[in-house]
């Protein structure tokens, strides 16, 4: 028998980060994230690991060196699990001269790729589909302000959906970003395209914003 297959309504993740960065680089980084479905099932599995430290920091895509708060948690009944942490990162944004630059989803990026196959001749199944909704709250340093700042971006595909939006205030920059991946069936022909359109996203995701120290 085959279990019932999730939808995108309930494959979801929602997280909120709060990212503090110094003058030289290094950053405070707090995370609260909400997974549902098929997402959350990686946590559940997490939340009675013995070395959950330890491998957390291990999978984290910056240089942590202090873990201040670690809470896994998932759901007695129901198919959710929740994530909460402050850790200390070092060189969260590259210092040159008197800028930072900083990456403006670095705390979580998108990673989803696919190999190159110029040969493939089996169609292209991908059966998972979700939806990502991400908040990264950047905090300015005192001294520096904000010197340019990447515009907003979407992008539609066979893949599914990729939207990058910006708001920013007097000492912050919001970066909500948002991933919908829908249920891909396509020929080999179309797997090349689908892969450069996955390259065409990490490339936004990895946008950066330029602060400029005061004169």
């Amino acid at each position: 028998m085959r279990t019932p297959k999730l939808s995108i309504k309930q494959n979801i993740r929602t997280s909120a980060f709060d990212i503090s960065i110094d003058e030289t680089g290094n950053a405070t980084v707090k995370r609260s994230a909400l997974f549902t479905g098929a997402l959350h099932e990686y946590y559940r599995a997490a939340a009675i690991l013995p070395d959950l430290e330890k491998k957390f920091t291990e999978n984290l895509d910056f240089t942590v060196t202090k873990v201040h708060q670690l809470a896994v948690k998932a759901a007695a009944t129901s198919a959710q699990a929740a994530v909460d942490y402050r850790v200390d990162a070092a060189k969260y944004a590259t210092k040159a001269g008197k800028r930072l630059f900083v990456p403006l989803t670095k705390a979580l990026p998108f990673t989803y790729s696919l190999p190159a196959d110029t040969s493939r001749v089996h169609e292209l199944v991908l059966s998972d589909e979700y939806n990502l909704l991400d908040t990264f709250t950047i905090h300015i340093p005192q001294g520096y302000i904000l010197e340019s700042l990447p515009n907003e971006k979407a992008i539609q595909s066979d893949f599914g959906e990729y939207k990058l939006q910006v708001e920013k205030g007097d000492q912050w920059v919001k970066v909500i970003r948002q991933v919908t991946k829908k249920e891909i069936r396509q020929p080999a022909d179309a797997y090349e395209g689908i892969r450069k359109q996955l390259i065409d996203m990490s490339k936004l995701d990895a946008s950066q914003m330029v602060l400029v120290k005061k004169e």
